[in-house]
Formats: C-alpha cells, sequence, structure tokens
C-alpha cells in the first residue's frame, strides 16, 4: 500500500477513539459491536481534519464513516452484543448475521463473472465484472482495501478478509486476454475497494497492458477512488504521488481519456488545503475528476448542502468536479447531484433481495437510542 505510515484506526480501537474523542460510552459501545460485522476503518486526515467531534454523533462526516447501531437489525445487534466475551461465540454470531446480510446481491460472485471465450472453456476471468456491454470492472488484487470505510458501502464483503467473499484479479495478463476479445468494451473502470492504495509500481502494469497495440478500442480509464477525500497526501506529499502523477499523465499523453471518479458525499471533504492541492494535482495531469454520491439521511439530503459555495454540484465550485448519474457500479446507489430525489437511503443496512441487480443505499443514521 502507498503511504504504509499513514496513520489509520479500525477494529476495536475504533470504540476507542470515540469514547476518547465523544466522551460517550454508549456511543462507543454501539461502534464496538456494529463494528465487529461491518468492516470500519478511518485515516488519520479523517480524524484530524474532516469529522467534527464536538458535533458527533450528527456531524455528517462521523455518520458516513462510523457504526451506527441502527445498520444492523436490532435482534443481530442483540446477538452480537450477548457474544462479545466469549471469541467463538461472537464469531458464530457474527457469520450469521453477515450471512443474512447478503454480501454479494444480485448474484455478483457468479452472474458477473465473465468468463476467457464464449463457451467458457478459457475459465473464469477472476477479478473482472462485465455487468455492462461498453464498461468492464477491474478489481486489481493490491487494491481491495480503502483508507476509510463509507457506511453506505455494499462491498463490504472485499474487506472482512473471507476469500470466498473478495473479488480480486491475478494480475492483468488474463483481464487484458479478455478485453482483447470484446471490442465492445471501451471504459476500464478499475474499482475496489481503491486503487489508489495500491503503490503505483503495482498499478502501472495494468496500465502499461492497457495502452499495448490491440487494445485501442479501450478509449477511457476509470478510477473509484476517494484518496482525494481521506488521504489526499498521496497526491500531494506522499512519497509516491510524484510516480502516480506522471503514470496518470502518460494515459491522457496517449490519448486515453482519464476519468478519476472521486466520490464525494459532502462538501466538507473538499476544504481541507491538501485537499484542493490534490485537486489542483490530478486536473494538471489532464485527468478529469467526477463525483457522486447516493443521497443518504443526515449527511447530504438537504439541498442546501449542494449549495454550498465549492461543493461538487455548485455553481462557485472551483475545482470543476462534475456529478453524473450513470457514475461507478457498486460505489452507491443514487446520485446526489440529479434527480436526488428519485431516491433516498432508508434508514438501516438491509438484506437485498437475491436476484436483483441493483443493490441499495445502505446508512442507518439515527441517533443510537438510548440503552
Amino acid at each position: 500500500m502507498s503511504g504504509r505510515g499513514t496513520r489509520t484506526v479500525s477494529g476495536r480501537r475504533l470504540a476507542a477513539l470515540v469514547r476518547d474523542r465523544c466522551a460517550d460510552a454508549d456511543l462507543a459501545h454501539d461502534v464496538d459491536v456494529v463494528g465487529q460485522v461491518l468492516p470500519f476503518k478511518v485515516s488519520g486526515h479523517v480524524i484530524d481534519h474532516l469529522v467534527d467531534w464536538k458535533s458527533a454523533p450528527d456531524d455528517p462526516l462521523y455518520r458516513l464513516l462510523f457504526p451506527h447501531r441502527d445498520m444492523i437489525d436490532p435482534a443481530h445487534f442483540r446477538a452480537v452484543e450477548r457474544a462479545l466475551g466469549d471469541p467463538a461465540e461472537l464469531r458464530a454470531a457474527v457469520a450469521a448475521v453477515r450471512r443474512d446480510l447478503n454480501p454479494h446481491p444480485g448474484e455478483q460472485l457468479t452472474m458477473n463473472i465473465p468468463r476467457l471465450d464464449e463457451g467458457g472453456e478459457g475459465g473464469a476471468v477472476e477479478g473482472v465484472q462485465h455487468k455492462y456491454a461498453q464498461t468492464a470492472l477491474v478489481f486489481p488484487r493490491h487494491g481491495q482495501t480503502c483508507h476509510s470505510y463509507c457506511s453506505y458501502c455494499f462491498r463490504w464483503a472485499q474487506f472482512v478478509g473471507d476469500p470466498g467473499l473478495r473479488i480480486a484479479d491475478d494480475g492483468p495478463r488474463r483481464v487484458t486476454d479478455y478485453l482483447r476479445h470484446h471490442p465492445e468494451v471501451s471504459d476500464v473502470l478499475f474499482t475496489g475497494g481503491d486503487p489508489l492504495v495500491m503503490r503505483t509500481d503495482l498499478l502501472e502494469p495494468y496500465v502499461d497492458a492497457l495502452l499495448r497495440p490491440g487494445l485501442e478500442h479501450i478509449t477511457t480509464v476509470r478510477i473509484g477512488t476517494k484518496a482525494l477525500s481521506f488521504h489526499p497526501a498521496r497526491l500531494v506529499s506522499d512519497p509516491d504521488a510524484a510516480p502516480l502523477l506522471r503514470l496518470l499523465d502518460r494515459i491522457v499523453r496517449a490519448g486515453r481519456h482519464v476519468a478519476v471518479m472521486v466520490h464525494v458525499s459532502h462538501p466538507r471533504e473538499l476544504e481541507p488545503d491538501l485537499t484542493r492541492l490534490a485537486v489542483a494535482a490530478l486536473r494538471a495531469t489532464g485527468a478529469e475528476l467526477r463525483s457522486q454520491a447516493p443521497v443518504v439521511r443526515h449527511v447530504n439530503d438537504d439541498p442546501g448542502v449542494w449549495r454550498t459555495p465549492g461543493a461538487p454540484n455548485s455553481p462557485s465550485a472551483s475545482t470543476r468536479t462534475t456529478c453524473s448519474s450513470s457514475g461507478t457500479p457498486g460505489r452507491g446507489a443514487t446520485s446526489a447531484c440529479r434527480s436526488s430525489a428519485r431516491t433516498r437511503s432508508t434508514g438501516t443496512r438491509r438484506r437485498s433481495s437475491r436476484g436483483s441487480g441493483a443493490p441499495r443505499a445502505v446508512l442507518s443514521c439515527r441517533r443510537p437510542r438510548a440503552r
């Protein structure tokens, strides 16, 4: 991972962080219980520059990035809570809850994984999803984690340490072999996880492969990342920042369109000075920044949030990020920028119906109930 010295807090340390910053034992307890089931971690940048601890748990960035008790069914919460003192019982309780949450809705592990040839003799192309004719999603093996985890993310199964639930490729060769046989694919989206947790020397072979003769039909390279929001040093002061920016510049110079999907969920993510420097650095490569986010209660469901000067969709925004309703599969169920009244996240992380190709937005934002 790039920036190995980056400070992150995860697991049971999250509860200790909340107890220390909020002086609220009940809130920390809720974080501890839900954090056993759903993976969460936060970067040092989030802790020091994004969360308004005096307003937690009502602060929108806290809501976005920390567990809440209503994210799981009350019966599940109680089962995990009872098991906290017994490691074996806790493992069993957590496994049962995760199964009920339907970690891969829409049969993603089977229906959307392509095969190298139409007859199926070439075997599955692991770490690729070809959901849409013109777009192939690529899950680089070393990019299947994030700097921080958003509470609406339905890719949580990538991060729980179960190889049977994880989507990841085995390198660029098999990916590009597949793409050579599918000239209808014009867009390759690197996703995860977050590809920009990878060192540039691990990401570069994928780019080199896409730029070789025979893949001229790949005209757009998209990278889904929250590095701009959660670890902007990756693009400015990290020792690997300059190689990454040179790599993006090289893709642009090769005549490909580069779109960095920054997934800004709240305008405060763009306020730190370091983040503004990161925006400028990305734009200087010739890459285009695009942002989308689900509409999430208590985070960004007030239209006034998006009218904030400097917000991604604000007329006065200097970052020139653009909002897209088509967006990145797997990174949110609803655009916060267009037709946002059409769909809202309803409150609780629920079991998605099997067979549905459209996972739901998944955040509960009610203040924890008194216990």
